[in-house]
Formats: C-alpha cells, sequence, structure tokens
C-alpha cells in the first residue's frame, strides 16, 4: 500500500468517526430533554436591539427606550416605586439577574445595576399568587433606600431584554414631565393577589372566561398551619363577564398537616349561575423549628447557666460515658421546642475529651418534614465541693452565733456606758451652769449693795456739810 493510499484511509476513519460523535451528542441532547430555552440560561443570546432605561424621580416613572439600526426611540413607560436615596447619574447593569430574589420580602424578575435593584412589587411568599396588593396600589410613589419597583410587566421585560453594559440613568426631572408611552396599571379584581400585567401563562388575568371558574396556578403551596388565602388564585366570571368571587363558596381544609389536598368551589344557592371547580393545594412545611433554652433565673433576673459538676478532675471521674449522658438529658429537659415529635440529636464532646471550664454542646432539632434547626449550648464543668461535717457545721454555726450574741451584748453594753457618760457630761453642764448664774447673781447684788452704801455716805456728807453751813449762819 502506498503513502498516499493510507493517507486517504485514515482521512476516511477520521470523517467517520467525527459523523458518530456529533450523532451521538446530538441523541444525548434530545434524551436529557435540554431544550433551546433552557440552554438561553447558560449562553448569551445574540443582541439584536440595544434598551436603556431612564428613571425620573420626581415625577415617579421609568422610560425604556430601544436602539435599532441608530435610531433611539421611547417604547413605554411605567410608574415606579423609587428608593427616596437613589442618586441621579449614569449606571450600568451588572451580569446578576433573579426570577425571585428575597430583601425581607420576596421579589419577581429583579436585575441589579451597580448596587442597585429593579424588581416587582413585593410578594409575601415565592409564588406569584402571593402579590402584597397594597405595594401594587402604592407604585408611584416613594419608599426607602435606592431601588426600583415596577410592576410585573416592566420588571419581566427589563429582566429578558437588559443586559450586562446596558446603560440605566437616573434623571431628578420637572414637575409636569411627561412620560412618553405610559402604560396603566390596570385595577385589582377584588381578592385577586395576582399582578394585573403580569405576563405569567398561569395568570388568572390571561385565562379568565365568561361564565367560568378560572384558576391561575393549577396547584396552591401554602405554609404548613398558614391561613389559606382561598381567593387569591381564583376568578369568577359571570355570562357576561361580571366578577362574581362574592357569590363563591368552598370547603375549608386543614393546613396541620403537610399533604396534597383538593379544594372544591361553587357558587351560592341564590347565585345567578351555577359553576364549579377544583383546586390542588399543597400543604408544606419549609419553616424551620424554633428552639428555645429555658433556664431558671438568678438573683440578677439573668438566665443561669448549665453547670455539671464532677466528683475530682482525676482522669477516672473526669473521663466517664456517664457524664456525657447526663449533660445530655440535663439540655434535653430544659429545650422548648416549636413543633411537636421533633427529632433532637445533642453532640456533645467525647468522654475522654472532658476538661474543667466550659464546653459547647450542638444541639439539632428535626421537624417531620426534614427541616432542620441547631443551636450552640454552653456547659460549665466544675468539681463538686466535698460534703461538710454536719456536727462540725452544728458546732461551728453554735460558736459563731455565741460570738455574735457576745459581740451584741458587749455592743449593748458599750452603748449603755456611752450613754451614761452622755447623761452626766450633760448633768455637770448643767450644774456649772446654774454655778455661773449664781455667781453671776451674788455679784449684781455686791454691786447694788455697794451703791447703795456709797449713796447712804454721800448723803451723810451732804447732811454733815448742811448742818455745819448752819452752824456758821448762826
Amino acid at each position: 500500500m502506498t503513502v498516499l493510499e493510507m493517507l486517504l484511509v485514515t482521512g476516511i476513519l477520521f470523517g467517520i468517526l467525527m459523523y458518530a460523535e456529533s450523532k451521538i451528542n446530538s441523541e444525548a441532547d434530545k434524551t436529557s430533554g435540554i431544550s433551546d430555552i433552557e440552554k438561553e440560561e447558560t449562553t448569551k443570546p445574540k443582541i439584536l436591539k440595544v434598551y436603556d432605561v431612564v428613571i425620573n424621580k420626581t415625577n415617579k416613572f421609568i422610560t425604556i427606550y430601544e436602539t435599532a439600526q441608530g435610531n433611539r426611540n421611547a417604547i413605554r413607560s411605567y410608574k415606579a416605586t423609587i428608593g427616596k436615596d437613589l442618586k441621579p447619574g449614569s449606571y450600568k447593569m451588572t451580569d446578576v439577574k433573579h426570577m425571585w430574589i428575597r430583601k425581607g420580602n420576596w421579589y419577581r424578575y429583579a436585575i441589579k445595576f451597580s448596587n442597585k435593584w429593579i424588581y416587582s412589587c413585593t410578594y409575601t411568599d415565592k409564588y406569584p399568587y402571593y402579590l402584597d396588593v397594597s405595594d401594587y396600589s402604592k407604585l408611584g410613589s416613594v419608599m426607602e433606600g435606592e431601588n426600583i419597583s415596577v410592576n410585573a410587566q416592566a420588571a419581566q421585560f427589563l429582566y429578558s431584554h437588559m443586559y450586562e453594559g446596558f446603560k440605566i440613568t437616573v434623571v431628578k426631572g420637572k414637575k409636569g414631565d411627561v412620560a412618553p408611552q405610559m402604560q396603566e396599571n390596570p385595577a385589582l379584581l377584588t381578592g385577586l393577589c395576582w399582578d394585573p400585567t403580569d405576563p405569567d401563562k398561569d395568570s388568572p388575568y390571561l385565562k379568565k372566561q365568561n361564565g367560568k371558574i378560572v384558576f391561575g396556578s393549577p396547584v396552591v403551596v401554602v405554609e404548613r398551619k398558614h391561613d389559606i388565602d382561598y381567593l387569591a388564585n381564583v376568578v369568577a366570571l359571570d355570562p357576561k363577564g361580571g366578577l362574581i368571587n362574592n357569590q363563591l363558596k368552598w370547603k375549608k381544609i386543614s393546613t396541620k398537616k403537610s399533604g396534597k389536598y383538593k379544594v372544591k368551589y361553587y357558587t351560592k344557592s341564590k347565585a345567578s349561575i351555577k359553576l364549579q371547580g377544583t383546586q390542588t393545594v399543597i400543604v408544606q412545611d419549609t419553616l424551620s423549628p424554633s428552639i428555645e433554652v429555658v433556664l431558671p433565673v438568678n438573683k440578677k433576673n439573668k438566665p443561669k447557666k448549665f453547670v455539671y459538676k464532677v466528683k475530682s478532675g482525676k482522669r477516672v471521674d473526669m473521663a466517664n460515658e456517664k457524664n456525657v449522658d447526663d449533660i445530655k438529658e440535663m439540655i434535653k429537659k430544659q429545650l422548648r421546642i416549636s413543633e411537636k415529635k421533633c427529632k433532637i440529636r445533642i453532640y456533645f464532646p467525647k468522654a475522654r475529651e472532658i476538661r474543667i471550664g466550659t464546653m459547647y454542646a450542638q444541639v439539632r432539632v428535626q421537624d417531620r418534614d426534614g427541616n432542620e434547626s441547631n443551636i450552640t449550648v454552653p456547659v460549665k464543668i466544675a468539681i463538686k465541693k466535698p460534703k461538710k461535717d454536719k456536727k462540725k457545721e452544728l458546732e461551728k454555726k453554735k460558736k459563731l452565733e455565741e460570738k455574735k450574741r457576745k459581740l451584741k451584748e458587749k455592743k449593748k453594753l458599750e452603748e449603755k456606758r456611752r450613754q451614761e457618760e452622755k447623761r452626766k457630761r450633760l448633768l455637770e453642764k448643767k450644774r456649772r451652769e446654774k454655778e455661773k448664774k449664781r455667781k453671776l447673781k451674788e455679784k449684781k447684788k455686791r454691786l447694788k449693795e455697794k451703791k447703795k452704801r456709797e449713796k447712804e455716805k454721800e448723803k451723810a456728807k451732804k447732811k454733815q456739810l448742811e448742818e455745819k453751813t448752819t452752824q456758821e449762819l448762826d
């Protein structure tokens, strides 16, 4: 065989292998059920048109512009609830998108630009029939933060057509700015908890028919032990298209147990038309059970800690499996769990790892639906104090009491002595004051007598002088 013939055979064999490989891959795609729509999530589509969004803060609306073949045109505007902290400026879309996102509440069709979000109105759970209708009614107002909320139609359009790098501009705007191609928000049907603009194929607004009871989502999911909003996903119209939801009745179901149920709807006996239908309801438990450790409180009204006491710090007393079992049982007795019939597992270090000080136990609780909760519980390992001799303790107590009694008597006598001394000092003080007054009185008396004597002496002297003068005149 020549070299040319060998090359020809090799080329034919390579071609056959390549064909076989492509055939196998195509068959694998068919059997795995991967459609072109599902592949769009992993492959970036070919962009034929470029869109940008202008957000008008003052007038509370957004406008979507389309640029095709060099021409930029406003194609639609929507009312928006805008975060008061959103600053005017130019932003770029990121590659982050979520069909559902939770930020306290649930939001649908969420896209991210910079560190901000544009998304639908609020939903109380991750299903389209749990719309917060009050939030929809407030579109065109202000909210906290920097995010923007629009109706489901606007959010879905942005989710489907905005890609990384597309421009989003926030302008302050002026009062009276006109929104081009404004799309008005349709009115809500009484009791229905769907966004009227939602393009979802299950939307009852799209499925409603005259003279029929129509259900939006074929299956309604309800959290266990939560109330069911029986009108959130159903529309009943009379033959002329009038809403007759107020004429509906249904057989209520209990949500205490998880499972699949059927709810039968029918019109009241006095209704203008006889209608009936059945809604499938799945009750599920997605909430983890709550765990609380209830401990007695101390004098400061603070909960005490778990304390487990061992006989001594010796290895024989510490490395004992009974210690681990006792600690687990001690913790288990103080647990309060929000649900019944839960599996409780308590993990604690092995007996050989027990040390004096604070150690930690892990408590895991699983409910009947597989939801788990866990907490960490600190346990203080301490050594028991030796037992005291009761006789000695009693004697010691008696001695202490006797000592206190003597001390009390001593204090009492001392106090009595002080009081007596004080009384004596007071009497002595009074006596001295009395003596002082007496002496002062005597002194005054002597002065008075002295003055009297001097007066009498003066009088006698004057009399003698008068007598002498009389004699001289005689």
